[in-house]
């Protein structure tokens, strides 16, 4: 999926999709996904609840009840991300500009995307990254002008040295 051709409310809409089918095609027919699985595993907040027990059930008919509910609808999602499912699905449509950096981060997190991902296809520049642009702000609108001409493996390698450096 293309992220340079849509606008970011289709590719959140995109992504929810895939995540659902991904989910539903994961697992045999009263099965489990793994994702759900792991996710139970983890519970909501992170923190290991054992396998098996689940706060929406015990046994099978609670594993196939939380397997149904890995569809990743506009309300589950938008449950997750603490905003109304109107408000998520006028975006999805385009009826409604992004939301600011703190539920674009929330949305990355819940969909697994990169926050900054996110961010650029919405068009904005997350805050930390404001800052160290605006310390030398002619020396980094320099460099983003030489790296738009790099082809993408000489940017990811000029990351590596950087990152490797520390």
């Amino acid at each position: 999926m293309s992220t340079t051709t849509l606008h970011f409310g289709e590719y959140l809409r995109q992504r929810r999709e895939a995540i659902a089918v991904a989910a539903r095609g994961a697992a045999a027919p009263g099965q489990v996904p793994p994702a759900v699985a792991e996710a139970d595993h983890r519970g909501a907040a992170g923190a290991d609840v054992g396998r098996g027990r689940a706060a929406s059930g015990k046994g099978s008919a609670g594993r196939i009840r939380r397997a149904k509910q890995a569809h990743l609808s506009v309300r589950a999602l938008a449950k997750r991300v603490g905003v109304e499912p109107s408000y998520l699905s006028k975006i999805e449509r385009g009826l409604q500009p992004p939301p600011s950096e703190a539920t674009i981060a929330r949305l990355a997190a819940a969909l697994g995307e990169d926050a900054d991902v996110l961010l650029a296809m919405a068009g904005k520049v997350s805050t930390d990254l404001q800052e160290v642009i605006r310390k030398r702000p002619a020396i980094f609108a320099e460099l983003i002008r030489q790296l738009k001409k790099m082809p993408d493996r000489a940017v990811l390698r000029i990351v590596r040295q950087l990152r490797d450096r520390r």
